[in-house]
């Protein structure tokens, strides 16, 4: 189906875009082409969601027919009813929610968490971040450009690059640690993490075959891919954003974050501010708007136990997607990322691809918030008797087994 018709045929509202309920009892994948998406249409439907949010959250808390309504919003109603969901996203041109009474807010945000919930215990769903113009303005590039790349990150040849990943899965497999290290010195909160990627059996297993050590992702799941992932055994250091992003819808001009034994540091996160901030605001206000925003970080990943902790490291592998990209999902897909909040499971059924891999590393929670530190970077394994492998610098994989993956 074009995507432009998917678009223009909106069934349920989600995030900063629109989902498609669809109800099809076939086998066949959701998603098997793209066509190109209208800037002007993108507009009117962010402008449209827009409006109609702030008109139902504005409305007076004592008439309880909002919740009904609240659900339909965060599209709950069309995630149960649907068998395959298309959620096309953005990350900027969210309403502003700060006028709303608080517990209208917090009905609203618990009506998306549980559509989450819902949404990610079907296995035929898939997501979309299309590029918003705001986006491309924190990275001064023209939007059509934008557009541009995304579409060129959308068009690879998805069997060769899971072929390519299976071997990238192999190598990893076959050492205990992996670190990663900022290449830029200009850069402010340098990366340096070390992570200990080995896995221990799962009791009680309830297949005799091994297990992969990590998920091979093509677009199993997001559009763009691709990624290899696993949960963890621990993360220690620091991962440091130095440059625009959008967390949960909150603009930052980087981010600097502390981890040890896999817990985030709350008392350690910093924040900067987009360049644009920082030109026009005096000292007191950028002082001020820098403490709001860490205060708005912070209480993401305060939203139950396990918020704060790492649940997921990935490896992008789509050479297409090049520099800064505040789209999350263009982020982890051209480079590495860490999820913080829950551990992908897949326990008790492969993963998409077919294969049982073994990905949990137990935590658990409501929220998976992915941050991708960008930039440059140099990552290094070492293996089981202390040998170091260079598997990524400048930008690209180093073994020759895995060059498919810098086409």
């Amino acid at each position: 189906m074009p995507i432009a018709r998917v678009i223009a045929n909106i069934i349920a509202t989600e995030y900063s875009g629109v989902s498609l309920a669809i109800v099809d009892k076939s086998n066949d994948r959701i998603f098997s082409g793209l066509n190109s998406i209208h800037e002007s249409l993108l507009k009117q439907l962010g402008e449209r969601f827009n409006e109609e949010v702030e008109r139902v959250m504005k409305i007076p808390l004592a008439e309880r027919e909002i919740l009904p309504k609240i659900l339909e919003l965060a599209g709950v109603i069309k995630v149960e009813q649907s068998s395959k969901l298309l959620v096309i996203g953005g990350t900027s041109n969210f309403p502003d929610l700060s006028t709303v009474h608080e517990d209208i807010r917090a009905q609203y945000l618990e009506a998306r968490r549980r559509a989450r919930a819902i949404r990610d215990e079907k296995r035929n769903w898939l997501l979309m971040f299309v590029p918003f113009p705001s986006e491309a303005a924190l990275v001064n590039k023209p939007y059509r450009q934008q557009l541009t790349d995304f579409f060129a990150a959308c068009d690879r040849d998805w069997p060769a690059i899971e072929t390519a990943q299976s071997r990238l899965i192999d190598i990893l497999s076959s050492n205990n640690t992996l670190s990663i290290v900022s290449s830029d010195a200009n850069d402010r909160w340098p990366t340096n993490l070390i992570i200990d990627i080995t896995r221990d059996p799962i009791p009680n297993d309830i297949i005799a075959e091994p297990r992969r050590n990590f998920a091979n992702s093509g677009i199993h799941r997001n559009m763009p891919g691709s990624e290899v992932f696993t949960g963890p055994k621990s993360v220690n250091g620091i991962l440091g954003v130095n440059h625009p992003l959008v967390i949960s819808n909150i603009v930052l001009g980087g981010l600097k974050v502390e981890i040890k034994d896999n817990e985030v540091l709350l008392d350690k996160i910093e924040v900067g501010l987009t360049d644009q901030e920082i030109a026009s605001l005096s000292p007191t206000d950028a002082e001020s708007l820098i403490t709001q925003r860490r205060n708005q970080i912070i209480d993401i990943f305060k939203v139950d136990n396990g918020a704060r902790f790492i649940g997921e490291l990935g490896i992008g592998t789509n050479s297409k997607i090049k520099g800064i990209q505040p789209n999350p999902i263009m982020a982890e897909k051209g480079g590495f990322h860490l999820g913080v909040g829950y551990s992908y499971q897949y326990k008790s059924e492969p993963y998409l691809n077919g294969e049982w891999v073994n990905v949990d590393n137990g935590n658990r929670s409501h929220s998976h918030l992915d941050i991708s530190p960008g930039g440059r970077y140099t990552v290094i394994l070492t293996n089981p008797v202390g040998d170091e492998t260079i598997l990524i610098a400048d930008d690209k994989f180093i073994p020759v087994e895995l060059s498919d993956l810098n086409v």
